[in-house]
């Protein structure tokens, strides 16, 4: 850890110093430097299970982190952003999260061009600076699905701002590689071609986002592959072959809206991750219900969330096939060896549906720092893994989280 953190320390002092040495040729005040914090420690009440990385003792690494952002002005039209975040949780990625230019030809136009957040949620441009919403920790069912978290490519924005309502208008493309936890599998993946559009309108208090999202991924899954090409050498199973293909169409579409008056707010937010090869990629429908109320400087929260995830099953030619054909045939041991293979696969896929409430609490001890309390009922299906990891024989997948927090910007 203590290397972890000189590396990561010593990326976001080179970048600033970088920047720094910039702010020679510029006025004083177009390099600006920020930053933020979170030390969240969880604590679930079961030893039978762990989920997203918290058991049954006090844990730190999970959620903690520390960011910091660097942004210079090189002219009124172009700026440059970069954001390196350090955290605690040695299995997420520590490093440099945003570096781009920004290119405003005009007030309502902007372009930007380097490795960006991909704006799948609402909360998607904020999402590890936990001082920006009311959660701990957004609803896990939607924030932690398997999807791509930044992107290398453009993004162009347009607003159109009115007397009564704001809309604007989003659209990107780029491409993204790295690695995902997939049916409890560490995976390398690579997305060839990514993109969306997002709209999103304000009136007053109400604001609503929709958007759609696509992405062409190929995932690294070495035992589909291996099984892909056995079945190759029979030409008799081409749906089979199709189905343990590793690469993928997905598509993403989204909705939210949010109402907000200072004292009281409420927001809902739906998500479909649809991918055309699901029998290793699950289709996900997964959604949030939330509300609060402000007693300044506290605030209350209750939250409902649930997803559902539904998977294909392999085609039935090479049971068929074995059903048909006698034990002495030199094909048998081929064959009876590829149907336990798919069945292994279809058994070892996650089945991650999880209903959930959270009821918390915040309270701003002053500006730029809050303190959190969250407590979070997780309720699973028998049989499924419903989020939980290394779950022991016995587990009802029923189990509380316990979280506190300070949150800090700077």
């Amino acid at each position: 850890m203590k290397h972890r953190l000189c590396s990561i320390y010593g990326s976001i002092i080179a970048l600033s110093t970088g920047m720094m040495y910039s702010k020679i040729a510029l006025a004083d005040d177009r390099v600006q430097v920020s930053g933020f914090t979170r030390i969240v420690a969880g604590y679930l009440n079961t030893d039978d299970a762990e989920f997203r990385g918290y058991k049954d003792d006090i844990q730190f690494s999970p959620n903690s982190l520390l960011g910091l952002q660097v942004n210079a002005q090189a002219n009124e039209h172009i700026s440059l952003t970069a954001q390196g975040i350090l955290r605690a949780d040695s299995d997420k990625d520590s490093g440099l999260e945003w570096f781009y230019a920004t290119l405003q030809p005009e007030d309502n136009l902007s372009f930007k061009v380097g490795k960006l957040r991909t704006p799948f949620f609402m909360h998607s441009d904020v999402l590890d600076v936990g001082y920006a919403y009311h959660w701990i920790s957004p609803p896990p069912q939607m924030y932690n699905a398997f999807l791509f978290p930044t992107f290398e490519g453009v993004n162009a924005t347009y607003g159109h701002f009115g007397e009564h309502y704001d809309v604007s208008f989003e659209a990107y493309l780029g491409q993204h590689s790295g690695d995902i936890d997939l049916n409890n599998t560490r995976t390398q993946y690579d997305v060839e071609v990514l993109g969306g559009f997002i709209t999103e309108v304000k009136r007053e208090n109400l604001t609503f986002r929709a958007s759609i999202h696509q992405g062409d991924v190929d995932v690294s899954l070495p035992q589909l592959e291996s099984l892909a090409a056995a079945l190759k050498n029979y030409s008799m199973f081409n749906k089979t072959v199709d189905a343990l293909s590793s690469q993928s169409q997905i598509d993403v579409m989204q909705f939210g809206v949010r109402y907000d008056n200072l004292n009281y707010f409420t927001a809902a937010e739906w998500v479909k991750i649809k991918p055309n090869q699901k029998t290793f990629l699950p289709e996900i429908d997964t959604y949030y219900l939330t509300g609060g109320y402000a007693f300044d400087p506290v605030t209350v929260h209750v939250t409902y969330a649930k997803s559902k995830l539904r998977y294909s099953d392999f085609p039935s030619e090479v049971s068929d096939t074995l059903t048909n054909l006698p034990t002495s045939s030199p094909l048998y041991p081929g064959l009876l060896q590829a149907a336990y293979g798919l069945s292994t696969i279809e058994n070892s896929r996650s089945s991650d549906s999880l209903n959930s409430w959270t009821i918390g609490a915040r309270w701003d001890v002053k500006p730029r720092l809050a303190l959190k309390a969250d407590i979070t009922f997780l309720h699973g299906n028998d049989g499924e893994t419903a989020m939980f990891e290394s779950i022991k024989d016995g587990f009802d997948r029923e189990s509380q989280l316990y979280q506190v927090a300070m949150e800090w910007v700077f």
